[in-house]
């Protein structure tokens, strides 16, 4: 995999496309869904659901895998060792809930877009539909 370019996706839509984003094995990547919660998602319930993933949250999950690595081992019930795993974790809950914030809001603007053009485009086929239907009734009253 070493060498292969990275895509450039909104959503990558299988394990291959996953597996080349993060220059992995497709397996590689199962696993790290399985056992290192890597956020991938699925259409419909269960394990075998179509696969998709947005690079963003693959690239804050990978930071944050990154950064919350022990550099060394303490003890589980130093204090101090769980407040930071609580400040870890809720500084990652945070960053992925604007991540999703800001997603929400582009999707927002866009839809408001497309209905815009859709309204549009559905005024200017009834205005065409309506001058062609009094041209119609103008002519067959001319013929009368």
């Amino acid at each position: 995999m070493a060498g292969a370019p990275k895509l450039k996706a909104d959503v990558l839509n299988s394990w291959k496309e996953i597996a080349s984003y993060l220059d992995r094995g497709v397996r590689t990547v199962q696993r790290w869904e399985r056992d290192l919660q890597l956020p991938a998602h699925r259409l419909g319930t269960g394990k075998v659901g179509p696969v998709f993933a947005f690079p963003s949250e693959l690239d804050l999950w990978l930071n944050g895998a990154i950064r919350s690595a022990p550099r060394k081992q303490f003890p589980a019930n130093n204090p101090a060792t769980v407040i930071r795993d609580h400040v870890s974790s809720l500084a990652a809950s945070f960053a992925r809930s604007r991540l999703l914030m800001r997603q929400l809001s582009d999707r927002a603007v866009l839809q408001q877009q497309r209905t815009q053009q859709l309204l549009q485009t559905v005024q200017i086929l009834t205005q065409h539909r309506n001058g062609r239907t009094d041209k119609n009734q103008s002519l067959s009253d001319g013929v009368a």
